[in-house]
């Protein structure tokens, strides 16, 4: 990281900035990469399912099916689980277990939550905010 480069990051990334800047600097900007844990997987797949649900309705556009919807997020998961791997514990939630809490979330989601709203954006990007850290 060279002083005065400016980097983009997202807002759901400043806790751990300001919990702990090296961890952030080496995962955000090195790439450096520690296993997910099962139950870091569930929150991948259904991020990605209402993400993509949600982003069909915007606009007044068509809905996706909900089985569209829980493919994204098995999908996901798995992708997930090829690119970074997983720490699997004897107390964690199983493989399987971990598909079917996903879609268990994902279809409360869909079937619950999302319907009450009237979306306009997800994953809105914001302008642009420079923040001098020091050196």
């Amino acid at each position: 990281m060279s002083q005065g480069q400016s980097y983009r990051i997202r807002a759901s990334s400043f806790g751990e900035l300001f919990d702990c800047a090296l961890r952030w600097e080496a995962k955000h900007l090195l790439g450096m990469r520690l296993p997910n844990t099962p139950r870091a997987l569930i929150g991948t797949g259904v991020h990605a399912a209402t993400a993509v649900f949600d982003l069909a309705k915007v606009g007044g556009g068509t809905p996706i099916t909900l089985d569209a919807a829980a493919s994204v997020a098995v999908d996901a998961i798995n992708a997930r689980i090829a690119d970074e791997g997983v720490r699997w514990t004897t107390d964690e939630p199983s493989r399987k277990d971990v598909e079917a809490i996903a879609l268990r979330v994902t279809t409360a989601y869909c079937t619950t939550v999302s319907p009450r709203y009237e979306f306009e954006a997800v994953e809105l990007e914001t302008k642009p905010l420079e923040i001098d850290c020091g050196g």
